[in-house]
């Protein structure tokens, strides 16, 4: 047969423990007591691990695949953490480890992935990363004025207006002297700023 034995838990709370009950001798003997299921959970026991706070970090300029053209950029962002910041670095160079931080970073051609790691002074790290395309600048160009019968001094001052390069001056005998009579490259064509544009002039 079976006999319920009341006993208090570690709380001081009633638990209900089912035994069985041996007759020997016409005397009932309770035999080894099994714990019955508490009927409600456990709490957590005092002085258990706390419960930590994660750093937080962020990065708020250039945005996400930003495109330049510059060869260097500046990074910024926000960093911080309850515990203190014990070390801020941007693709692996260490960085002031203020709230608010800043930092250059040089740009190879094509994509570069920027990143920006933590550690707090518990040891906590969190890392966050960005991706900015750099393409270099196309080469300046500049349409080609009319420069036939213009002198050299209007010459000069028109290729410059235009932002062309004026190039070597040749010189040949002419029924127009001083004036333009040939151009190495025709009125209305666009070329590389670079590009040096040679006149013939008249004497």
């Amino acid at each position: 047969m079976t006999a319920t034995i009341n006993r208090t838990n570690r709380l001081g709370r009633p638990v209900a423990i089912l035994a069985a009950v041996a007759i020997a001798g016409g005397a009932g003997v309770a035999a080894a007591p099994a714990l019955a299921a508490p009927s409600e959970p456990v709490p957590t026991a005092p002085g258990g691990p706390p419960v930590l706070e994660a750093p937080s970090l962020s990065i708020s300029s250039p945005a996400p695949g930003a495109v330049v053209t510059d060869a260097e950029v500046a990074v910024s962002g926000t960093a911080s953490s309850r515990y203190g910041i014990d070390d801020l670095q941007v693709n692996g160079r260490s960085v002031p480890a203020t709230a608010a931080w800043t930092a250059r970073v040089t740009l190879a051609p094509g994509a570069n992935t920027i990143v920006v790691r933590l550690r707090d002074g518990l040891y906590q790290t969190v890392e966050t990363s960005i991706t900015v395309v750099r393409r270099d600048s196309p080469t300046p160009r500049c349409t080609v004025p009319q420069l036939r019968g213009r002198t050299l001094a209007g010459a000069r001052v028109a290729m410059k207006a235009r932002g062309c390069r004026l190039g070597r001056v040749l010189r040949v005998a002419s029924s127009r002297p001083g004036r333009v009579i040939r151009q190495g490259v025709p009125a209305g064509r666009v070329i590389g700023r670079s590009v040096a544009v040679r006149i013939t002039v008249g004497r």
